[in-house]
């Protein structure tokens, strides 16, 4: 019995910091025109159900060597994120106007990619593999009461970072957010993440809570 216990190892586990922000929402048609345009080729794509595991492909391409895969093992694992991806379309509160993806068309293709005035992308069918397009970043929301809502990720894959693609999701997502009747809007990350807390800060968000998460060794 001694020697059982003796050889029984304890997990290591630390604690990561992690920050919750918040912004209030104007009332006004304001958000609309802090959206960023989009790069050369770059087009949005509203939400559709038959995107949700590209949404989740997206999430796993963008997470899965970061630092926030170490604090959160789902973002480790292809099939994990599409599982997550699915729970938060099924969602009672999902906001369909503030799930967003971009894309750009993808290089040599003469296929054509029909976008309106606002650059969003319109669907040749119902699946997103015969689309010309390359799926980049993602950005979803949901309605956790009545006039509040919290953003889940914004995930842009690493190659296409530095190009002002996350700002462009947070605005698109803030002003789908404001279209859905929402004025209070909040997200949570790693203090250790400087570029997003930078992003959030100077896209008005202000912190309201600190917590620490546990992070067991693997």
């Amino acid at each position: 019995m001694a020697k059982n216990e003796g050889s029984y190892r304890f997990p290591t586990v630390r604690y990561v910091k992690r920050l919750r922000m918040s912004l209030e929402l104007p009332g006004v048609d304001e958000t609309e025109k802090k959206i960023p345009a989009l790069p050369e080729g770059f087009v949005w794509l509203p939400w559709h159900p038959c995107l949700t595991d590209t949404h989740g492909e997206v999430k796993f391409l963008a997470f899965h060597r970061s630092f926030d895969a170490d604090v959160f093992p789902t973002f480790r694992s292809r099939q994990a994120c599409i599982a997550l991806m699915r729970s938060i379309a099924a969602h009672s509160g999902f906001v369909p106007e503030a799930t967003w993806m971009i894309a750009r068309r993808l290089p040599g293709s003469d296929l054509p990619a029909p976008v309106n005035e606002r650059n969003e992308y319109e669907l040749r069918s119902r699946k997103p593999e015969t689309e010309p397009l390359d799926y980049i970043a993602t950005i979803q929301g949901i309605r956790t009461s009545p006039g509040l809502a919290g953003i889940q990720n914004v995930a842009v894959r690493p190659e296409f970072r530095g190009r002002g693609l996350g700002r462009a999701l947070l605005m698109k997502a803030l002003d789908g957010f404001r279209r859905a009747g929402i004025r209070k809007v909040t997200l949570e990350a790693t203090s250790g993440n400087v570029p997003a807390i930078r992003l959030y800060e100077t896209s008005g968000f202000r912190l309201y809570q600190t917590l620490y998460k546990e992070v067991y060794a693997s």
